[in-house]
């Protein structure tokens, strides 16, 4: 094996250990919030830089797709555990490339409305039976079409909905159907609505 091919090889065993060790990291978790063993330390953030962040920790996985993203400059403000809040979008965007065909577009989006902020994640895959849409947050739940020609542990988004639940939001799916993608939407309470909520919380 040649210098260059050693390397390589490096580079990528260093990488599945980065990965695995993430995805120990988000399991323990997981089971520590169900157990109320850990509470979000709450920080005022913009949503955007939680997004970059993820962004940033995804970029070889993505590299192969091509990122639309379209966010407004006035999103109002969240209160969120960041370490949390990033571990989640990472979940959705790995899941997004993994999903979607090679060189497909996957968009993000954002808006605001009524004390409540949404991000989007649309991948360019199969898309989800309706049937199947409200069980894919279910651990180790694979969607029969998308698990068809993908491996996959079945856990990603079932770390993805309880680090979001445990920052008082809560993420979905839609598809329009099959061919046509799919959707993974995550809503947040605004900053001002989250700390009201706790705040009324400790009070009682």
């Amino acid at each position: 094996m040649n210098t260059r091919a050693q390397t390589d090889l490096i580079a990528t065993i260093r990488e599945e250990a980065d990965h695995l060790n993430a995805v120990i990291a988000d399991v323990l978790d997981l089971s520590r919030i169900r157990a109320g063993a850990i509470r979000p330390r709450q920080e005022t953030v913009e949503l955007t830089d939680v997004l970059a962040a993820a962004l940033r920790q995804t970029q070889q996985v993505l590299a192969g797709h091509n990122i639309v993203i379209d966010m407004p400059d006035d999103l109002p403000m969240v209160a969120v555990d960041l370490s949390l809040m990033r571990r989640a979008l990472v979940n959705l965007l790995e899941n997004a490339a993994k999903y979607s065909t090679a060189g497909a577009d996957i968009r993000i989006s954002a808006a605001a409305d009524g004390g409540k902020v949404y991000l989007d994640v649309t991948d360019g895959g199969v898309g989800i039976d309706p049937a199947e849409l409200t069980r894919i947050f279910d651990q180790f739940y694979r969607a029969a079409q998308r698990a068809k020609d993908v491996p996959g542990s079945g856990l990603g988004l079932a770390i993805c909905r309880a680090f979001v639940e445990a920052n008082g939001g809560r993420v979905e799916a839609m598809s329009q159907g099959r061919g046509l993608g799919a959707t993974f939407r995550v809503t947040l309470p605004t900053a001002k609505e989250r700390m009201d909520f706790l705040t009324d919380e400790n009070d009682e």
